[in-house]
């Protein structure tokens, strides 16, 4: 389940996810990414809960930071990430520990740096 909350504004969100990160599920989050960018400004995302991650949910997560980026929408983490989430990181690469966006040199998504 992927559950997505406002704050006090409506400006804000928080897209909590508590299951797997994975091909399996993919569909399920990329609706979900694109309704909370559709809805908010800001969005904080929390993978503290999620028990297993590979790459193609890594990928929907940066490619829906992209999408972000690309409306003016802001995606950041806002909790410590599982541990699985952070393995999987690691394994992916740089790019899913910091924000990024226009001219964040080290995205895989960036032009220049594919």
């Amino acid at each position: 389940m992927i559950e997505i909350r406002a704050d006090d504004t409506g400006k804000r969100g928080v897209v909590i996810f508590r299951e797997s990160l994975t091909v399996s599920n993919a569909s399920e989050t990329r609706t979900v990414m694109l309704d909370a960018l559709g809805r908010y400004e800001e969005l904080f995302l929390e993978v503290d809960g999620v028990p297993e991650v590979d790459l193609c949910g890594l990928q929907l997560l940066c490619a829906a930071r992209r999408t972000g980026s690309n409306r003016s929408r802001r995606i950041v983490f806002s909790s410590q990430a599982s541990a699985a989430f952070r393995l999987a990181a690691a394994r992916a690469g740089g790019c899913f520990r910091r924000e990024c966006g226009s001219g964040d040199d080290a995205c895989p998504w960036q032009e220049g740096n594919r």
